[in-house]
């Protein structure tokens, strides 16, 4: 049965002693991340959003200590015609990140 939809994984992660931990909260499903896909220039509203794992791995072998969290994002299938897709996370605050890429390389299209 196909269901007609594309599910995206962001994770956002960082060492425990770098600068960007203090903002991981924002940038987690805790803090309010959004996810949108803007298709050939048309925006796209993801249809569910559910919470990951949230994770805190402590390897002082192995180099510094890590933490994590993921959020699922569900959207529509992407059209097969698409040519241009743009991933844009907006934080808790409001900021955002942007990255185009390509959807037959990332396998969201046949």
């Amino acid at each position: 049965m196909e269901l007609d939809v594309v599910e995206v994984l962001f994770e956002v992660s960082c060492a425990q002693n770098s600068f960007g931990c203090g903002s991981l909260d924002e940038w987690g499903p805790g803090g309010g991340v959004h996810v949108v896909l803007k298709v050939d220039g048309t925006v796209v509203q993801p249809v569910d959003e559910r919470t990951g794992q949230v994770r805190a791995l402590h390897l002082q072998l192995f180099g510094p200590a890590k933490a994590s969290q993921e959020a699922w994002f569900t959207f529509p299938k992407i059209p097969a015609t698409a040519k241009k897709v743009l991933v844009t996370v907006i934080s808790g605050k409001g900021a955002t990140k942007e990255k185009e890429i390509d959807p037959r390389e990332f396998g969201l299209i046949d």
